[in-house]
């Protein structure tokens, strides 16, 4: 079963400073698959859903301060689910990190939309290309119809370019915020790592 413990010592598993922060404040520990227990051991309290408790069940829904500081619970289970919990994280380093995570994971949503509409303006252009071509040699193109499908290509031309332009201001890096290049997130999920900054994305 997992345990952590908070407080300002760097003993414990996540270090908080603050006045109201004890040496060691409280601990969190697995008491079931999936059940934890929150104890308090501060001078200044633990509070779980804005109530002083001693012991109390704790769970990813539950509010925490500890005295006056308040916790990102989230950030707790993501300590409580790694396979080797360590020691001494700080926990303002830790915060920063996870909004740094946070921002990265926003990138797919990015590059899925970059791929889907490339795919949909590309269809367009490899159509009007195709007449042409005379691919459709069978519809009778003359004239200002020619002029218009010539026009209708260099259109899907430039909507990839700006496409292209606008993937490269939203497709950054969230530490350095450089154009990370079309490499596919799924690749850069994976690098866990910025080959620019050298700054962690993913906790």
């Amino acid at each position: 079963m997992k345990k952590i413990t908070l407080g300002k010592l760097p003993e414990n598993n996540l270090v908080i400073l603050g006045e109201q922060i004890s040496r060691n404040h409280c601990s969190i520990e697995e008491i079931e698959t999936g059940i934890f227990l929150i104890k308090d051991t501060s001078t200044h309290g633990t509070f779980v859903n804005h109530r002083q408790i001693k012991q109390t069940t704790f769970s990813k829904t539950d509010t925490l301060s500890l005295g006056n500081v308040n916790i990102d619970t989230e950030l707790i289970f993501q300590i409580l689910e790694k396979t080797e919990i360590p020691i001494g994280i700080k926990y303002d380093e830790l915060k920063q990190q996870f909004a740094i995570s946070q921002q990265f994971l926003k990138l797919k949503e990015v590059y899925d939309n970059f791929l889907k509409e490339k795919r949909k303006i590309s269809r367009k252009g490899i159509f009007l290309k195709a007449i042409l071509r005379g691919g459709l040699g069978m519809i009778p193109i003359v004239g200002s119809g020619i002029a218009e499908l010539t026009g209708g290509v260099l259109n899907v031309n430039e909507k990839l370019n700006e496409l292209n332009e606008k993937f490269k201001k939203e497709y950054i890096c969230p530490c350095c915020f450089r154009f990370l290049g079309f490499e596919p997130f799924e690749n850069l999920e994976k690098q866990k790592t910025c080959f620019y900054c050298k700054k962690k994305w993913i906790l």
